[in-house]
């Protein structure tokens, strides 16, 4: 099987992004687990404000819910791709080998 310029420079780009992923695993876990903690944080602060319900303690939930949940999500997501591409991508993985052992061939 003969590859293309082009398509030899996609297997090339694939093979890096395989690399990289690995080497920022660690990177995207940690980030992950420092947004589920600040939205802990953010959470703890709201709770505090829920139990003397006036003007201020409303404007402050209005204000930091929405960080929160986002914040969570952020974290929650980060977290989730760190698993499931631990070792990278497995498709990906899966197409460099057959492409390696079809240019064996």
């Amino acid at each position: 099987m003969e590859l293309s310029d082009i398509e030899k420079k996609m297997v090339a780009r694939l093979r890096r992004k395989q690399v990289q992923i690995v080497r920022l695993r660690w990177w995207i876990l940690l980030s992950g687990i420092f947004c589920l903690a600040v939205s802990g944080f953010g959470a703890s602060i709201l709770m505090r404000d829920l139990h003397e319900p006036d003007l201020m303690s409303v404007l402050a939930v209005a204000g930091l819910l929405p960080q929160v949940y986002l914040c969570s999500i952020l974290g929650g997501g980060a977290i989730g791709y760190a698993w499931a591409n631990w070792n990278g991508n497995p498709h990906d993985i899966l197409l460099l080998k057959l492409i390696d052992e079809k240019l064996d061939t």
